[in-house]
């Protein structure tokens, strides 16, 4: 199966020749631009439409179409990026680790309004 990008280039009946090819073997298409509008929709073994979308344009249709079947078609990714590589972090880690660091020294408040009535 090609990826989206290539199919860009492709006439519709190109796509949809394409687009036939990469359909699982459970899954038919169904096209109909008799109309104004024309009518695509991807069928399982029963009939019932999985996906069908309504349009003034053939090709887009069997774009959309293809990248609805080319994402299906896709290993999905077996990695959990949400899942933390280390331990997560605690409300308890984080007190231990501020009772061992040092307040800084104080500022002396003299100091701080000579500071700001010179800028």
């Amino acid at each position: 199966m090609l990826p989206p990008f290539e199919v860009l280039d492709l006439t519709s009946s190109e796509l949809r020749q394409e687009l036939e090819a990469s359909l699982p073997t459970n899954l038919t298409l169904f096209l109909d631009a008799s109309k104004s509008d024309a009518i695509v929709e991807i069928r399982d073994v029963s009939g019932n439409a999985v996906w069908s979308n309504t349009f003034w344009d053939l090709r887009y249709l069997l774009l959309e179409a293809y990248g609805w079947v080319w994402l299906r078609r896709s290993p999905e990714t077996t990695s959990k990026p949400w899942i933390p590589r280390k331990k997560d972090l605690t409300t308890r880690d984080v007190q231990r680790h501020a009772l061992q660091v040092e307040d800084p020294p104080d500022v002396d408040p003299t100091e701080l309004e000579t500071f700001f009535n010179s800028v």
